[in-house]
């Protein structure tokens, strides 16, 4: 789909290497899907993925090049944008 990547089968795994202090989803799962995030190898916290809207998935205390991991569930996420802070 040219609007979104779709997961239709999970689990799954996301990796983003990204240069800002924050990262942020654009993303729906109308089932619900929870989202196991990590950031720089730090010990890992949950987000629940419904309705959609803007997620906040990590800040880190400084602004630098920075490794996010996302661990999916199961299938039926839908992303549709990353945000940057």
């Amino acid at each position: 789909n040219p609007e979104n990547l779709e997961l239709g089968e999970g689990p799954a795994v996301v990796r983003v290497a990204f240069h800002a202090r924050s990262i942020n989803l654009v993303a729906e799962a109308p089932q619900g899907v929870e989202l196991t995030v990590s950031l720089d190898d730090k010990p890992p916290q949950t987000v629940t993925v419904r309705e959609p809207k803007l997620y906040t998935l990590a800040e880190a205390p400084d602004y630098g090049g920075h490794r996010l991991e996302i661990r999916v569930s199961g299938p039926g996420l839908k992303i549709y944008a990353f945000t940057f802070g």
